[in-house]
């Protein structure tokens, strides 16, 4: 039999006592499958709401026709405050990482079983628009089942109801269930039993499984005098989370790597911050920027991270089509490379700085920013010109005619477009690129060839005006070559994300998106490299003879599978880890948490503070969470002067070893110390 206490509540009807050991998902079968789960903090809603998504499960694994069940938690809909079934979708793909689409037609076939937990910790001004949005799911999806879950006092305030059939309250424990778990505890839980007979109010904070759980575990073995300290029940409730915390710290004394003060302040943070962003579970590969303390910092975020990226984007993207003129015209490829990254530079001075996470959209739907495409091309019809012109002069150039004017003018255009559109393309925020996988078949694409062509069409009519017209079928097939083979290959590797199930050790994202960095840049710029190679040999062979042909192609392979290599290796995952080694830097350096992180974590799930969800972290509770979100860890004078008062080790008569001078009674046996 399970230790809750049920309340059925149904329209026209007086609430009913459900008899003992009723399990949730009769409760939920008896409902039609439209349930609302209530309860005070710490009564074990959640629990319910998991026990009944298990029992689904068990179902859906059974029955195909069943609806999936999938937890999902109201605290990110006041983000965007979309429809339900849109932020359904939404949080199926980044919650869960199932691919957009697939998502999108797992909710509109309706095999999607919607768990709603936490809609009390929606954000109060946002609560009624959930609740509507909710009740216009149920509308358009009536034979669907849904439950949610929430806080008694938060929903019961509100003054529209949810439109669900029946709801269910978890009541307080019993007086008699109370006494009986703690008998059977034996001596050690003595002095609670005594301290929760004479004194009500501390009795009131036991009517959850949580807080007795907490209280049996905190004052295990402890003197009546530490449990009849603070005033009303809401100090009495911080003081125990405190006594909790610090008997918890205790324990681990022995191999402690972080002060008491320290794992504080950086729980403390850690809790502000996943209240902050509406998150309950923790991976360390989905920080973000916006996580910096300050206005300096995230400055300093971009000023490190994204703007030295962008300007080497750039000088490659310019260098690699100043190549191309090397045997044209008396200008260096460097010289192109210095107005790529001039043009980086100016498209970010323009640029709006930092965007908050929730409002970024993905990397690949800014590939049609036209402002960014349009800034690239002015500065480079600007810049280019001046550059080009100045470096031919500096090179011995005899004249400068118009011609020269407009190839250069062409050339910073088309350089200015690719730097502009690379770097619309990179975020700010940190996207891993975990998984990595192959299809031959989008190769053959027919969008490949079309832009193979379009490539080849531009380059041969370049050729035609601005240079030897001899070349320019040549170079337009070549372009046209080159440009199939990139996109196809490009096309070819896909990434997705972990699903969190998959996860099984910490940041295991960021060391995916290094690995799958190096992997990337290897392949593209190797195969790049071979066809460019091979392509400029063959046509410098056929025109100027094969030492001229080898040399070339030997030469412009090298430089563009280095060039397009790299390029190719920081928008696969290379981009994301540097961003996550800078931002971890500057947390540390902010003092938002240690260098090590994972082993911090992992100390903190061994004093039971944290739990461990495969590759992220939890706090054991939303209690526990919301204590330390409301503290404020910096040093306080009691807490240095504390620190600084040492006194002389004592030892109690049953051995153990007592250094703190506020310590009256021995945290081992109870009994007085000397």
């Amino acid at each position: 039999a399970n230790p809750w206490r049920l309340t059925l509540q149904q329209p026209a009807m007086v609430p009913q006592r459900l008899p003992a050991g009723t399990r949730i998902t009769q409760v939920y079968d008896n409902a039609g499958g439209e349930l609302l789960i209530l309860g005070e903090p710490g009564s074990g809603k959640t629990t319910l709401l998991l026990t009944l998504a298990r029992d689904l499960l068990e179902r859906a694994e059974q029955d195909e026709s069943h609806p999936m069940p999938v937890v999902f938690n109201l605290s990110s809909w006041a983000t965007r405050q979309q429809p339900i079934t849109d932020w359904l979708v939404e949080e199926l793909n980044s919650k869960y990482q199932v691919r957009r689409k697939l998502a999108q037609g797992w909710v509109d076939s309706e095999q999607i079983l919607p768990l709603l937990d936490g809609f009390d910790e929606v954000t109060p001004a946002a609560r009624i628009a959930c609740l509507n949005a909710i009740n216009t799911y149920r509308q358009e999806h009536g034979l669907l089942p849904t439950v949610v879950c929430s806080r008694s006092t938060e929903y019961l305030n509100l003054t529209t109801q949810l439109q669900l059939d029946s709801a269910v309250e978890v009541q307080p424990l019993t007086e008699q269930q109370v006494n009986d778990y703690l008998a059977s505890g034996g001596e050690p839980l003595w002095a609670l039993r005594v301290a929760l007979h004479r004194d009500p109010m501390l009795r009131e904070l036991t009517n959850t499984p949580l807080m007795l759980s907490i209280l049996t575990l905190t004052y295990h073995g402890m003197p009546v005098e530490d449990l009849l300290k603070a005033a009303s029940p809401t100090d009495r409730q911080r003081q125990i989370f405190e006594r909790y915390t610090e008997r918890m710290l205790q324990r681990r004394s022995a191999d402690m790597h972080y002060t008491h003060q320290q794992t504080m302040h950086w729980l403390s943070w850690l809790a502000k911050r996943l209240v902050q962003h509406g998150q309950t579970v923790f991976y360390i590969e989905r920080m973000q920027p916006d996580w910096l303390p300050d206005h300096w910092s995230r400055w300093l975020y971009h000023a490190i991270a994204v703007g030295p990226i962008d300007a080497l984007l750039g000088m490659l993207v310019g260098t690699l089509i100043g190549i191309v003129y090397i045997y044209y015209y008396n200008i260096s490829a460097l010289a192109y490379g210095l107005v790529g990254l001039l043009i980086s530079v100016l498209i970010r001075v323009r640029g709006t700085g930092i965007q908050p996470e929730s409002i970024v959209t993905r990397s690949w739907q800014r590939f049609a920013n036209i402002a960014s495409l349009r800034d690239g091309t002015i500065i480079g019809l600007v810049i280019g010109p001046a550059i080009g012109l100045l470096d031919e002069k500096l090179n011995g150039a005899s004249s400068i005619g118009l011609k020269d004017v407009l190839v250069n003018a062409v050339t910073g255009a088309l350089v200015g477009l690719l730097v502009g559109t690379l770097i619309r393309a990179r975020q700010t925020d940190i996207q891993p690129l975990e998984i990595v996988t192959w299809s031959l078949r989008r190769f053959f694409k027919l969008k490949h060839l079309r832009n193979g062509v379009l490539v080849g069409l531009g380059i041969g009519l370049i050729n035609l005006l601005f240079f030897y017209p001899r070349y320019a079928l040549t170079y337009g097939l070549l372009g046209a070559t080159v440009s199939w083979l990139f996109s196809g290959l490009v096309d070819v590797l896909s990434s997705d994300t972990l699903d969190d199930h998959s996860r099984i050790t910490p940041n295991q994202g960021i060391r995916h998106s290094a690995r799958n960095s190096i992997l990337i840049g290897l392949i593209i710029g190797l195969a790049t490299g071979l066809t460019v190679g091979l392509c400029i040999g063959v046509v410098y062979w056929l025109f100027q003879g094969p030492v001229v042909g080898l040399a070339k192609g030997e030469v412009d392979g090298i430089a563009y599978a280095l060039g397009i290599g790299l390029v190719s290796g920081l928008l696969g995952g290379g981009d994301a880890y540097s961003k996550h080694v800078v931002l971890r830097l500057l947390l540390r350096g902010t003092g938002c948490l240690p260098w090590n992180y994972p082993r911090f974590l992992d100390y903190a799930a061994e004093c039971i503070l944290l739990r461990k969800v495969g590759g992220g972290y939890i706090f054991t509770h939303r209690l526990l969470l919301e204590y330390f979100a409301t503290l404020d860890a910096r040093p306080t004078p009691s807490m240095a002067a504390t620190q600084r008062q040492k006194a002389p080790p004592r030892i109690c008569a049953c051995g153990h070893l007592e250094d703190r001078i506020e310590s009256k009674f021995c945290p081992n046996c109870g009994k007085p110390m000397i």
